[in-house]
């Protein structure tokens, strides 16, 4: 029997299809082996789901970030959408404090220019931002990631503690965030030597970490899915 305990009425849960396209809702209710999500009507990413459609879905509940798989059985007629998923399966716990960290070599860009260090925070979108602050990015490559951090590889030697501004996509979408260097490293393998930064994400607003997890839990599902085949 599974242990539904962890679905909480009215807690975040985010449906991915078989083409890796996201539906955000909610728990509407939960019985003995499935659950009832329901959609706003107005989400601009909202997508008619069906019965039979077999989805990886992650669910929110209080402070850890749980993935499952599940199965499309039914659509409750209302104003607003409800499907009821069922066949619920895999599951696999994502510690949001602990920030699961996962390997992920990757472009991005940064800057660790001191008057630029609050833009990210103004508000504007991602794409108006990055119209102000492209010129003084320079390339760099994330090597892994985390819902707290990622680690950075580049040329510039900066110190322990120096706050940089980091640009990088994830899924399609652009997250401009700043972090403080944790830890440093000198690497010398290369043709060119680089350092490698720690870094720690700072004053992240809650709603990009939990993207930032859900990109996570993807990539997570992704590479089991790769072992067993």
């Amino acid at each position: 029997m599974i242990n539904m305990e962890r679905f909480k009425l009215n807690s975040k849960i985010e449906l991915v299809t078989e083409k890796d396209e996201r539906v955000s809702g909610l728990v509407y209710d939960v019985f003995e082996d499935k659950i009832h999500v329901s959609i706003p009507a107005d989400d601009r990413q909202f997508k008619l789901l069906r019965i039979g459609d077999i989805l990886k879905a992650i669910g929110y509940s209080d402070k850890n970030t749980f993935g499952f798989e599940c199965v499309v059985t039914d659509r409750i007629a209302g104003d607003f959408p409800i499907y009821e998923l069922a066949e619920i399966c895999n599951f696999i716990k994502v510690q949001r404090r602990l920030d699961v960290r996962v390997a992920y070599t990757n472009p991005m860009k940064y800057t660790g220019n001191r008057i630029l260090m609050d833009i990210g925070n103004s508000g504007r979108s991602p794409q108006e931002t990055m119209e102000d602050i492209r010129r003084y990015l320079k390339d760099g490559m994330m090597l892994d990631l985390s819902g707290g951090g990622l680690k950075l590889a580049c040329y510039e030697d900066f110190s322990i503690g120096r706050t940089l501004l980091l640009v990088f996509e994830l899924a399609d979408e652009t997250f401009i965030v700043k972090g403080r260097i944790r830890h440093k490293e000198f690497d010398t393998a290369h043709k060119r030597a680089q350092y490698i930064y720690g870094i720690e994400f700072e004053g992240i607003d809650e709603s990009v970490k939990d993207r930032i997890i859900y990109f996570i839990f993807i990539l997570m599902r992704r590479t089991q899915n790769k072992i067993i085949k």
